[in-house]
């Protein structure tokens, strides 16, 4: 897998590999990787590997720093990610299918202070 991956990270200084940070979740069997390839100590790549049709893709997200999974009751398992500038959390959707429609979404956050979304 690294020679999919070796142009992209190839570029990042050694002081900002502590920028990157990886993840495998066994319940999606999905591979998450994050790196700083602007060499500005916030994450700016996103890569997803799935093991499960063995290829890449790449998104774009807001800085993403950290990985974490939230398990419901109903054993519903959603991966979480944490963004390193704005304070913000944010769920990684999964297992959609195109049945061609458009997509209707809401995103609410919070500010940084707990205030008012």
């Amino acid at each position: 897998m690294s020679e999919n991956i070796r142009k992209l990270i190839n570029d990042i200084k050694p002081a900002q590999y502590n920028a990157g940070a990886a993840r495998y979740s066994k319940a999606l069997n999905n591979y998450y990787f994050v790196f700083d390839t602007n060499n500005d100590n916030i994450p700016d790549k996103f890569l997803v590997y799935s093991s499960l049709v063995g290829s890449w893709s790449e998104y774009v997200l807001p800085n993403i720093y950290d990985f974490g999974e939230y398990i419901t009751s109903a054993q519903e398992y959603y991966l979480l990610f944490a963004s390193a500038i704005t304070g913000q959390m944010f769920r990684f959707e999964y297992g959609f299918d195109d049945n061609g429609t458009q997509i209707d979404y809401e995103l609410e956050t919070k500010r940084f202070d707990f205030n008012t979304p």
